[in-house]
């Protein structure tokens, strides 16, 4: 009898705070088929697609209560379907490189992302500290900050004071 009542508290429990993620748009609208969905993270277990509240779109199961980390396996669309905290006006809805965790970031942490629009914010929420700082070009992150204002500030003054002389 006690397992009875421990079981019916668990699914009770699951019931109350599981909660479905936010409808997104897999490639078919067969939500549960292999391959219309991008695979869900392996960490935590028993995370699924299933139809959205609208017809048409998909949504993850059962949010997990953390999603900025502990993950394995997170793509883009699962972290729009259950995003992570805001940052300040941006939501956590891109995974980061890791895949371990949704961030917020101004565009996606993945090949995918424009190119020469990388940002110290962005790299930072994206990589870590591994690779906090744009490259000056915006092209990429990198480990060191790279300030080629420094360079051109130097120059201009030495050009202005050449000039004065």
């Amino acid at each position: 009898m006690f397992i009875k009542k421990l079981i019916l508290f668990w699914t009770l429990v699951n019931f109350l705070f599981a909660t479905q993620g936010a409808d997104v748009t897999c490639s078919g609208t067969a939500c549960t088929t292999p391959g219309n969905c991008p695979s869900v993270p392996t960490t935590p277990t028993s995370l699924a697609w299933q139809n959205g509240a609208k017809s048409g779109l998909c949504a993850i199961n059962n949010c997990p209560s953390n999603t900025s980390s502990g993950l394995v396996g997170a793509s883009d669309l699962f972290c729009q379907s259950c995003p992570g905290s805001t940052t300040g006006q941006a939501k956590a809805v891109y995974s980061n490189t890791q895949m371990t965790g949704c961030v917020a970031a101004s565009a996606t942490c993945g090949n995918s992302r424009t190119p020469n629009t990388w940002s110290n914010s962005d790299c930072l929420a994206c990589n870590g500290s591994s690779q906090q700082y744009a490259k000056p070009d915006q092209s990429g992150c990198t480990a060191q900050q790279q300030s080629s204002s420094n360079i051109l500030l130097f120059s201009s003054l030495l050009l202005l004071s050449l000039l004065l002389i």
